[in-house]
């Protein structure tokens, strides 16, 4: 398990393979490619399949970060992956959210950005490799 958290090192032709296989499941999932929050959470991905323990919101964590590389505030990157989120459960594919995250209380209907954005890093992993191992 130990050497499954690792950091990686990854070309650029496998960031953009990691990059364009995030979009088409978050395609499959009813996401709107034009929202803002899709790139942030795509960024995220790639991050978290490099460093799976990088922490969220630490100074060198995912959304500082994703600030720092598109020049907006964290707070930012937070709410417009929390509305892409919020999109997702009101107009997305149920079938697939729930194929992908597993139960989905009903009383809810979403979940926190850490935890869309791990299962969306896993499934991403595991289509980019073919592996039936957990990463996240």
């Amino acid at each position: 398990m130990t050497e499954l958290l690792a950091d990686i090192i990854l070309t650029e032709d496998q960031k953009s393979i990691i990059e364009s296989t995030a979009e088409k499941i978050l395609k499959s999932l009813g996401v709107q490619p034009r929202l803002k929050g899709v790139r942030y959470i795509i960024a995220a991905v790639l991050m978290l399949i490099q460093s799976p323990r990088i922490p969220m919101t630490k100074p060198n964590g995912v959304y500082p970060t994703i600030a720092r590389m598109y020049g907006v505030k964290m707070n930012s990157v937070e709410r417009c992956m929390r509305y892409v989120i919020e999109e997702l459960f009101l107009k997305g594919n149920m079938e697939r959210i729930i194929e992908l995250c597993g139960y989905i209380d009903p009383d809810k209907m979403s979940m926190t950005v850490s935890s869309f954005l791990c299962y969306l890093a896993k499934e991403t992993y595991l289509h980019c490799t073919g592996s039936s191992e957990r990463i996240v």
